[in-house]
């Protein structure tokens, strides 16, 4: 269980990551570090190399309930997380965002 929290923790510290460069202005350097993360967190197009539907998500999570899931997927997928949310994921979330 330790291991699955400390998993979930890093992938939601890529994505905070990556919210961050999707807000920045696209350059090289951006674009070279999106693309080192993409595949860490989604599937990627073998052909085009992109992400093409960031549903499919690397992980879920054995420990935590449905609902949990569906929130931690929803964060992964979006970038985003309600400020009202007191689930874990979310809080834990919006704290990483602001480093």
């Amino acid at each position: 269980m330790d291991g699955q929290q400390r998993i979930t923790s890093f992938f939601l510290l890529l994505r905070a990551f990556y919210r961050k460069l999707e807000v920045m202005t696209e350059d090289d350097d951006v674009r070279g570090l999106k693309t080192q993360i993409e595949p860490c967190i989604w599937d990627i197009n073998p052909i085009s190399t992109k992400v093409s539907d960031k549903t499919k998500i690397h992980i879920i999570s054995e420990v935590a309930t449905e609902e949990d899931n569906e929130t931690f997927h929803k964060i992964l997928e979006t970038g985003l997380s309600s400020e009202n949310a007191t689930d874990n994921y979310s809080i834990n979330y919006r704290f990483l965002k602001t480093m």
